[in-house]
């Protein structure tokens, strides 16, 4: 039901403007209709991107990926304690 929704209220954002810039404006059909298709386009984008529920998203996330997780209170990436540094020159050749 959710699609359906997100559609129809796509089809009308898009279907005013090109209703506008064609009838009041006088512009060429086919523009009018870019523009409104551009505008649906745009809608759809904003209605998929805005979930229904954001902390149910986040508990998803958190659960999907736990090593990515920064819990408040702990250190992050940049802020944990780095062990001794192994220097390295790179591969060594045997043979010479």
């Amino acid at each position: 039901m959710r699609g359906f929704r997100a559609l129809a209220i796509a089809a009308v954002a898009g279907l005013l403007p090109a209703l506008y810039f064609a009838l009041w404006f006088k512009w060429p059909t086919f523009l009018a209709v870019g523009v409104g298709a551009v505008v649906a386009v745009v809608m759809l984008m904003v209605i998929a991107s805005i979930g229904s529920d954001p902390a149910a998203e986040d508990a998803a996330w958190r659960e999907a990926a736990p090593d990515l997780v920064r819990l408040p209170g702990t250190p992050g990436p940049s802020e944990r304690a780095i062990g001794p540094e192994v220097e390295s020159n790179g591969p060594e050749d045997e043979d010479s």
